[in-house]
């Protein structure tokens, strides 16, 4: 019985020690913007591809005339002020030309090789803007017979790309303490700054050509435009 009485009395002395319980589930209120930003600026590097095609019966005679227009071509361009390291190849292929299948071949028919293609195209980067049009008539009369676009860009982005990342984040600070004022809050802490995103859009490429476009290089001028860099950032902040 004794043992009860005491078992009984420790059991009350705990429930009255502990008092009335409370939940902090309750989160902290919070607020939440974005901010996005776009930096244009004008690009200091232009590239652009161009390639020597031909065909012929030999496979040996086929690369050995390609070889000697692409030189041609890339001899032209030097004389152009484009340096040995301006220009890298972009790929080198050599690969038949079979007989196109009849309407109505029949189940017998096989291809048959009637000849080679060959074809050896470069890469050309300068810093040169102004001149771009000029290579690109250059590299076309020297032989080239198909050019790919052109495009335009930053040799170096990061102080664009620092710009763009730091108007996005004083925008984002901008709108989350109009948002706090129209609210008749107060803004507290910041709980969260995260870069969603910064990315470098080049200007639109001049597309590719051939060479029944030779002449035209020579005349329509070649408009750089605009590179734009931008970024987005998110922020969380605490309501006081």
């Amino acid at each position: 019985m004794m043992r009860f009485s005491v078992l009984a009395m420790m059991v009350l002395l705990l429930a009255a020690c502990s008092g009335p319980t409370t939940t902090t589930s309750d989160k902290q209120p919070t607020l939440s913007v974005n901010g996005h930003a776009e930096v244009r600026t004008a690009p200091d590097r232009a590239r652009f591809s161009a390639a020597v095609v031909n065909e012929g019966e030999e496979s040996e005679a086929v690369m050995a005339a390609n070889a000697e227009r692409t030189e041609r071509m890339l001899t032209a361009l030097r004389e152009s002020g484009i340096a040995t390291e301006q220009i890298r190849t972009q790929g080198v292929r050599l690969h038949p030309v079979w007989t196109p299948r009849p309407r109505n071949a029949d189940e017998n028919w096989r291809p048959q090789i009637i000849g080679y293609q060959a074809r050896n195209q470069i890469e050309v980067v300068t810093a040169d803007l102004a001149g771009v049009g000029t290579l690109l008539a250059t590299a076309v009369r020297a032989g080239a017979t198909d050019v790919d676009g052109v495009h335009f860009s930053l040799e170096d982005d990061a102080s664009a790309r620092a710009d763009a990342i730091r108007i996005a984040t004083e925008r984002a600070l901008a709108e989350a303490t109009t948002l706090a004022d129209a609210a008749g809050v107060r803004r507290g802490r910041i709980l969260e700054l995260r870069l969603d995103g910064a990315s470098t859009q080049p200007p639109p490429m001049l597309r590719a050509a051939s060479m029944d476009m030779r002449a035209e290089f020579a005349s329509v001028p070649v408009e750089p435009g605009e590179v734009t860099v931008s970024a987005h950032v998110a922020l969380s902040m605490a309501i006081n």
